[in-house]
């Protein structure tokens, strides 16, 4: 491809970041290039590093439209922008890419090539939440759950995520993979605090592993691996997991729980649940059931991993960050909170209810909690701690009564996870 071609279609692939009723974006890329043979390793290499170069700067780029005033502001706009203030590329070899030939995109237009003079001319000082390449309306949040390290643990969320495996301890052991990986050459070291957690060393698709389609791993985050451990499910307890999309965390308990007890799975999306019920055939999860309408009776657990804004997968799914909007927020919240009065329903006398979100904010995590518990006063908290010692065997500092896990402190994708108990007599 020529480098007119790629900028070309780098531009395509961001606009589908604003595609409304879209598929996952990861899926999309890859039908892309599936669609255009002709692009190489190298051709998508380089289209990748154009958008998500785009992604992890989207906010620096939107404050420099703003600083000039700039109004037809687009993905060509910012992919010009991008190359000539971070990639310091020059006009003339711009022009060249932009020249309106075969599969180059249509010239400069004056106005963008007096813009780019004069950005190229100039040294900027960026506000605090576009240097750490969020919407300006989240900042004040941010800062009040993490004061002075704002800034390095927002920035987290634009590294690279890390590939998390949860080994299957139903079917075999940690080492067993571990080493049957290495002799691959693919290397991988153990999580720092789940017991059957690995961390690649580099970032290789393992989809098509025989391990991986013989269920003998899955693929999770740390972080998620150990709220599944907080649930603190036992052999004898049954276990709803209310919003189990496609059955992660489920799997998660169905092993914790050695195949014993029973657990129920309920989703709005039945092709969610369609994908859990598979998962749970390969990984030989038998106590896992799944129900087509809200459940009848209660349980010991209700696990509550709530629809949220996925702040904290922003590493994963940087495309997201740019269409968050605070009226999302507040629809979000009010369905977080509604989501969690239906579960509490299902929680035994002295069960447990357990809310998660993967969102870093307060006004989707302790202000939803509060609120209900404001509502709720049979329900008490067990601060995480309390339950932390009891099933992980590895120390950790928490400093509230709730828990907040991101990649700056953790390594981990942003989660929150609140133990709640049903004292009603």
């Amino acid at each position: 491809m020529t480098p007119g071609a790629c900028v070309s279609a780098a531009i395509e692939i961001l606009e589908y970041t604003l595609a409304s009723n879209k598929q996952p974006f990861d899926v999309f890329i890859q039908q892309y290039f599936k669609q255009r043979r002709y692009a190489g390793s190298k051709d998508r290499r380089i289209v990748l590093d154009y958008v998500y170069g785009v992604l992890r700067t989207f906010y620096k780029l939107t404050y420099l439209a703003q600083k000039h005033h700039f109004q037809k502001i687009s993905f060509r706009f910012y992919l010009l922008i991008y190359c000539r203030f971070f990639l310091n590329k020059q006009i003339t070899e711009l022009e060249e890419w932009f020249s309106g030939m075969g599969h180059s995109p249509f010239p400069l237009t004056n106005e963008e090539r007096n813009l780019l003079n004069s950005i190229s001319t100039k040294t900027f000082v960026f506000p605090e939440w576009a240097e750490a390449n969020i919407p300006e309306f989240l900042w004040s949040d941010l800062q009040s759950i993490f004061g002075t390290n704002t800034s390095v643990e927002i920035r987290s969320l634009n590294q690279e995520a890390t590939v998390d495996l949860r080994v299957n301890i139903l079917k075999t052991s940690r080492e067993f993979i571990k080493e049957a990986l290495k002799n691959e050459g693919i290397d991988s070291i153990e999580t720092p605090y789940s017991p059957f957690g690995l961390r690649l060393q580099n970032r290789i698709n393992l989809k098509n592993h025989h391990l991986y389609q013989q269920g003998l791993f899955e693929f999770q985050d740390e972080a998620s691996q150990l709220i599944s451990l907080l649930c603190n499910a036992c052999e004898t307890h049954t276990v709803l997991d209310y919003c189990a999309g496609a059955g992660g965390k489920a799997l998660a308990l169905s092993m914790i729980m050695n195949g014993q007890g029973s657990i129920d799975t309920y989703d709005i999306s039945l092709d969610r649940l369609k994908k859990a019920e598979f998962r749970a055939h390969k990984a030989g999860a038998q106590n896992i059931s799944f129900l087509k309408h809200e459940p009848v009776k209660t349980y010991n657990r209700v696990l509550v991993d709530a629809p949220c804004s996925g702040i904290g997968t922003w590493r994963r799914h940087p495309e997201w960050r740019l269409t968050l909007t605070q009226k999302e927020l507040k629809s979000l919240a009010d369905l977080q909170l509604e989501i969690l009065f239906k579960a509490s329903n299902y929680v035994k006398q002295e069960g447990r209810l357990i809310y998660v979100t993967c969102s870093i904010l307060a006004s989707e995590n302790e202000k939803i909690v509060n609120d209900f518990l404001f509502q709720n006063p049979q329900f008490t908290i067990i601060p995480v701690s309390n339950i932390w010692h009891k099933v992980v065997s590895v120390p950790f500092q928490i400093t509230s009564e709730f828990l907040r896990f991101t990649p700056y402190q953790h390594k981990t994708d942003g989660f929150f996870i609140a133990i709640l108990e049903n004292k009603a007599k």
